[in-house]
């Protein structure tokens, strides 16, 4: 749903500006709680964008989202400081100082920004830790410009952390209790208390059915690359191995 924006790029200058659009996109499906289409579709990065890679209204929450992306360490000074620049030409009206993507989206623009009570939200999305001490004064410097008179401006740095936490939340599930019949068990006081045995195909095959994914979610879990759960696994397997059967069976 995101094209290239370049056909003589390389396949790696491609991929590195798809994943920056790609973040836009999901930085805009979270915060307007929109679909992947519709966040696809405010996608305006690209040549002379003004630093604005991606814009929603948000109708139900008369909210304007504008999004700086960068799938990789924060944004430096410089690129947030042309955020910055394209919000003030934004709140001015400077709609020429955008391109051709930010002028399909423009009479939406025009729509929130003349509606009472409107909020701007911008938000640097990206992969680092956080965006640096000047940049961040920056934004704040922008704040109190917009905000002298009347409340209508924000910032958010979406870093790694928040957009971890998003991924997470997906998979996220609520704690199952169910009965099952244990068949040919053994049980050991320690030095845990356990028990372990047999348990029917059929009966467990009847508890996925009605609980799904959730069913295995505390053990198996989704594969979420090097972070603290699987850590942790390997460090059991590694040092503490007589522990491994009490906290990672089923």
């Amino acid at each position: 749903m995101i094209p290239q924006l370049q056909v003589n790029w390389s396949a790696d200058q491609h991929d590195k500006n798809r994943l920056s659009r790609s973040l836009a996109a999901f930085a805009i499906a979270q915060l307007g709680d929109v679909s992947s289409a519709q966040a696809a579709n405010a996608v305006v990065d690209g040549g002379n964008d003004n630093g604005v890679d991606a814009v929603l209204f948000d109708r139900a929450d008369n909210r304007l989202w504008l999004v700086q992306s960068k799938a990789g360490a924060a944004p430096d000074l410089g690129e947030c400081k042309k955020f910055t620049g394209g919000i003030r030409d934004l709140f001015a009206g400077r709609f020429d100082k955008f391109n051709a993507a930010f002028g399909r989206l423009q009479p939406d623009i025009e729509e929130a920004l003349a509606t009472d009570g409107l909020k701007v939200v911008g938000c640097v999305a990206h992969h680092g830790e956080q965006i640096g001490p000047h940049a961040t004064s920056d934004f704040s410097d922008l704040a109190r410009e917009l905000n002298q008179f009347v409340d209508r401006f924000e910032w958010r740095d979406l870093s790694v952390t928040t957009i971890y936490g998003w991924l997470t939340a997906e998979h996220a599930v609520n704690s199952v209790d169910v009965e099952l019949t244990l068949e040919n068990w053994y049980g050991v006081d320690g030095p845990r208390r356990a028990f372990y045995g047999l348990v029917s195909a059929s009966e467990l095959a009847a508890l996925y059915r009605t609980h799904g994914k959730a069913l295995l979610q505390k053990n198996i879990r989704y594969y979420l690359g090097v972070q603290s759960v699987n850590s942790a696994i390997a460090t059991t397997v590694h040092e503490r191995p007589a522990d491994f059967f009490y906290l990672n069976t089923v």
